[in-house]
């Protein structure tokens, strides 16, 4: 149970990055993207593409053992 309590800081944390920051690309990128790319949505919906695409990575990669991580990340570096 302990360990559950550990995660919860950083699982708050990360909510409320993820929805702060899509908050604060639309906010300053709207009136260009109507301008540039006549949708002013554009830069959200690709910024909530890669957080999506963070989110998916993410979970793959905390399935896989520390173990292996650690025989592995030399040839990551």
């Amino acid at each position: 149970m302990k360990n559950e309590l550990d995660k919860r800081p950083f699982l708050l944390f990360w909510f409320l990055l993820s929805l702060i920051g899509p908050l604060m690309v639309y906010s300053s990128s709207y009136i260009y993207a109507k301008e540039t790319f006549d949708s002013s949505t554009y830069f959200l919906v690709r910024h909530l593409i890669h957080l999506g695409a963070g989110v998916i990575l993410f979970a793959a990669a905390s399935r896989i053992p520390f173990g292996l991580w650690m025989k592995i990340s030399p040839a990551l570096l």
